[in-house]
């Protein structure tokens, strides 16, 4: 169910958010203090906090406004595969059984984070405390993150009492633009989660609060969703308060198509303009804008390494044998990607209330969509699931005791558990009993490292080649064959499930052996999205990498990176917050380096 922006094809659109170019010949100029690409509303909002500063957002899709499944948190899913995603396929993957893999990614205002899942997870302290180490700045630890923590987080309280013990308000801000809330809303088996979890509290203990710096346990899911309706960069940081700003300006359709840059070839590249292109015509009209001070690259783990090779930044040999002239010698450019792999494992239930009771059923869907539309309650003000565990192997294990610890710290998942009831298909059977042959899913992942982004085109429409590496190492198997078994010990061994499971579902019945579970999860596997680090920071004068500290791109002048492609390794949670604190801090370091 999507609405397509209601713009102009032409000129200036002024909306309840911002004012928004539809066109690149209504742009009152071409030159700009910054500009950039695609995201970046974090870093366009503290930076035109100053009125002598331009800033022009180049955004490669469309507006996110009047998009109701963009709005609605129940009917994220719905955007993918859609107009307002880059539908990306990976590579074939050798631990998938060489199967490729879909992977949404928002194009549209807002980036991804206008269709997510709006999941609100900071990771541990000590993924933060390890980036801090592997990038030589301390200004990346745990501690010193805090204050941008607080600066992006604008925490709803749940309205129950002064006590609710699914969350430390401790540990959480009110203070900023991206609306955090608790669920509302409670699915059957949530209840269940958390008996099962005190019944196994030994291995599955309770955690009051995932954001707090040891996310380890089980617990409730905190969203960026505010009054039940999502809370994204767009909404937050290009908002009414920001309308008014005569420095901010944001072009949509404007495909960045490569940077040129002022020095040519030589060392210290001078990163000058962008080229762009507008595809929605029928030859793409292509131009060129200015960045008087930087070039910011906030197009994510994807795009920023296919721009950056695209503009002659990376292996000089690699893009040499492409025909694209290197102006920079990066080689690290695309290079040590790292991602979660998602396995689902269900189980047949008896409930009568589903996801596939509001998406398989049109009176239920339109009843629940009205009461979203008059009151912002309901099912669909939340984005199910509404729990889930962050684990770790014992140290005691044998497999871990024989391999250099894969996490950040005794702090850091190694994997995690998603609870949520639903059906199998979108569209499930109308159900006529007192209960309905449902389906429990966990979904469960751990780290997967070693993976790239590279290019076999110089068009710059051409999607990269996304590779993640899902399972393929020996370790990313292993965990995931403990998940597994975790997932099952964690349903079948607590009473609290007696009478709701009717069997386990699917060929995961016949998963028994570490052979057989391992085989199961190649088969199934796919990725939760989280892909983070093709262009990964490390200190100042090394020469691996491909940012410094400070985010700017080593090597060159006047061009840094601001987004997840920076971060060394996927952190333990969801990316979407970790992302944000990149974008405030890097905001900061911009500020810093112009004194702004």
């Amino acid at each position: 169910m999507q609405f397509l922006p209601g713009i102009s094809l032409l000129g200036l659109v002024i909306s309840a958010f911002a004012k928004i170019y539809e066109d690149v010949s209504a742009l009152p100029t071409r030159e700009f203090d910054f500009v950039l690409t695609y995201v970046g509303f974090t870093d366009t909002t503290r930076l035109t906090e100053n009125s002598a500063v331009s800033v022009l957002v180049l955004e490669a899709g469309a507006s996110n406004q009047n998009i109701l499944d963009s709005e609605v948190p129940f009917l994220a899913s719905n955007l993918w595969g859609s107009l307002y995603d880059w539908n990306y396929t990976t590579v074939p993957q050798v631990g998938l059984d060489n199967r490729t893999i879909g992977y949404p990614r928002g194009k549209l205002l807002g980036g991804s984070s206008s269709i997510n899942l709006m999941a609100y997870t900071r990771g541990s302290s000590d993924d933060w405390d390890k980036y801090a180490e592997m990038s030589g700045d301390i200004g990346w630890s745990w501690k010193n993150i805090q204050p941008y923590v607080r600066k992006n987080e604008g925490l709803m309280p749940p309205g129950r009492s002064p006590f609710d013990p699914r969350y430390d308000p401790l540990v959480h801000s009110r203070i900023g633009p991206v609306e955090v809330s608790l669920p509302e809303y409670y699915w059957p088996s949530d209840h269940r989660v958390l008996e099962a979890a005190q019944e196994l509290r030994r291995e599955f203990p309770y955690g009051l609060d995932v954001n707090d710096g040891d996310p380890l346990g089980v617990g409730w899911i905190q969203s960026t969703i505010g009054n039940g309706t999502r809370s994204s960069a767009a909404t937050a940081y290009l908002g009414r308060d920001f309308a008014a700003r005569p420095n901010l300006f944001v072009l949509l359709h404007a495909h960045a198509t490569r940077i040129t840059t002022q020095n040519g070839r030589q060392a210290q590249s001078n990163a000058e303009m962008v080229a762009a292109a507008d595809r929605s015509l029928p030859i793409g009209t292509r131009y060129n804008v200015t960045a008087r001070k930087e070039i910011i690259l906030a197009a994510g783990t994807f795009n920023t390494a296919q721009l950056l090779l695209l503009s002659g930044i990376g292996d000089s040999d690699a893009l040499s044998s492409l025909g694209i002239t290197p102006i920079l010698h990066l080689p690290d450019v695309g290079r040590r990607m790292s991602d979660h792999p998602l396995v689902p494992v269900t189980w047949i239930v008896k409930d009568n209330i589903t996801f596939g009771t509001f998406l398989g059923n049109s009176t239920n869907f339109n009843i629940a969509l009205t009461q979203w539309n008059k009151s912002r309650t309901g099912p669909f003000s939340f984005t199910p699931p509404q729990l889930f565990a962050w684990q770790r192997v014992p140290d005691k294990d044998t497999f871990l005791q024989s391999i250099a610890d894969p996490a950040a710290g005794p702090h850091s998942a190694h994997y995690e558990l998603i609870f949520a009831t639903r059906e199998l298909s979108r569209r499930p059977r109308v159900c006529t009993f007192s209960f309905a042959h449902a389906r429990y899913l966990i979904n469960l992942f751990p780290t997967v490292t070693g993976g790239s982004i590279t290019i076999n085109s110089t068009d710059p429409f051409d999607p990269p080649l996304i590779n993640p590496n899902l399972l393929g190492t020996v370790t990313d198997g292993q965990i995931m064959i403990y998940a597994l078994r975790a997932a099952r010990r964690f349903v079948e061994t607590a009473s609290a499930w007696k009478g709701y499971i009717v069997a386990e579902s699917g060929a995961f019945t016949n998963a028994t052996t570490d052979a057989e579970l391992l085989a199961f999860a190649r088969q199934n596997a796919r990725t939760i999205w989280h892909a983070v680090g093709s262009c990964q920071m490390t200190p100042y004068g090394v020469a691996t990498g491909c940012v410094d500290p400070d985010l700017k791109v080593k090597g060159a002048k006047g061009l840094r990176i601001i987004d997840g492609s920076v971060l060394p390794f996927v952190p333990s949670a969801h990316t979407q917050v970790p992302i944000y604190i990149i974008a405030e801090r890097g905001s900061d370091l911009i500020k810093k380096d112009w004194g702004l």
